[in-house]
């Protein structure tokens, strides 16, 4: 799982969703985001739409990743999970991919 390098909030805008990437992840590279719902099982994810790569672009003091509407998740936003895959470059310079937890995209804790 992608734990401190990498934190991920995310911003509702009219009918869509913008999530973004923490500054701090500056050693990011590529990002692809995943969206779903869960499965039969509680903890299990069932993956419906995955977007990207995005090429990240530097802001102020944040790294915009997707703006998605409404109209494009795979379900209603309230049971819609979304996930980010990372692609970094490791301490002997090959890519590797590493994934924030799965999140609702609706929830407020960690909004903008």
């Amino acid at each position: 799982m992608l734990e401190d390098a990498v934190s991920d909030a995310h911003r509702v805008i009219q009918d869509s969703y913008e999530i973004v990437l923490d500054s701090t992840a500056h050693d990011v590279r590529r990002v692809w985001v995943r969206f779903g719902t869960l499965g039969k099982e509680a903890e299990e994810h069932t993956w419906d739409l995955l977007t990207g790569p995005f090429q990240l672009q530097t802001g102020l003091t944040k790294k915009q990743v997707i703006k998605i509407y409404d109209s494009q998740l795979p379900a209603p936003a309230v049971r819609c999970y979304y996930q980010m895959l990372c692609e970094i470059d490791d301490e002997h310079g090959e890519h590797e991919t590493l994934m924030t937890a799965p999140r609702l995209l609706t929830e407020t804790n960690g909004a903008l």
